[in-house]
């Protein structure tokens, strides 16, 4: 069995927000850069500069959708100072709702998605998109960063894995398990909805945790 192509993620943390890099299966060459703002919308930028599948042919999807995402000659945009790429999707959080806005640009026309949770106590988050009824889901274990990308049919389509830690130099990893050409087609939005739903959980833990330290220092006076 196909175990999936692995992309590797890193994080930074400059003083302008939190920077996502998704590297390709060599670990080296840069494939995405997610540039994150904790306050301004959009709150994460989606740039694109290589495409992992430049061979492929482009496939026809389901329903007006991004086209393939290495069809077409890409529009540098110059984003961030040395990161010039394609700008392919936004991402905007909604604090009140939960739901989390997508703007994909890879195709011929813009296209909205809106990521909602699946009920009150669920981290992960479904959307409609090209490729159907989708969600992203945590994993088996509630001890697990993990996430899983579930189509309509209940295919596992990606899998985001944390693999990094005070204690670890690993990198987290982003596996695509389907590879077929619809996927491939609409790879930008499983990326970005994939980092979308990570970096909510990531700032809902930190509000949380400060939350608990106010609390804390408010109980015992510290």
């Amino acid at each position: 069995m196909d175990p999936g192509r692995v992309f590797y993620i890193t994080k930074s943390q400059p003083a302008s927000g939190v920077v996502y890099t998704i590297l390709d299966s060599d670990s080296t060459t840069r494939l995405y850069t997610v540039e994150t703002s904790q306050k301004a919308k959009p709150h994460m930028t989606l740039i694109r500069h290589r495409c992992p599948y430049q061979q492929m042919a482009a496939p026809a999807c389901h329903y007006p959708s991004p086209s393939p995402p290495c069809a077409h000659p890409p529009v540098q945009v110059p984003f961030g100072g040395s990161n010039s790429g394609t700008v392919v999707s936004t991402v905007s959080f909604h604090g009140l709702s939960s739901k989390i806005g997508i703007s994909l640009y890879s195709g011929p026309q813009p296209m909205e998605m809106t990521m909602k949770r699946s009920d009150l106590l669920a981290g992960g988050r479904k959307f409609d998109s090209p490729l159907g009824r989708m969600q992203w889901k945590g994993g088996d274990s509630i001890f697990t960063s993990s996430q899983k990308l579930v189509d309509q049919h209940k295919r596992v389509i990606a899998r985001y894995e944390k693999r990094s830690s005070l204690l670890s130099r690993q990198m987290d990893q982003f596996i695509l398990l389907v590879q077929d050409a619809n996927v491939i087609a609409n790879l930008d939005m499983v990326i970005v909805t994939g980092l979308a739903t990570i970096e909510y959980t990531r700032r809902s833990d930190k509000e949380w945790d400060e939350v608990l330290e106010e609390v804390a220092e408010t109980v015992f006076d510290v």
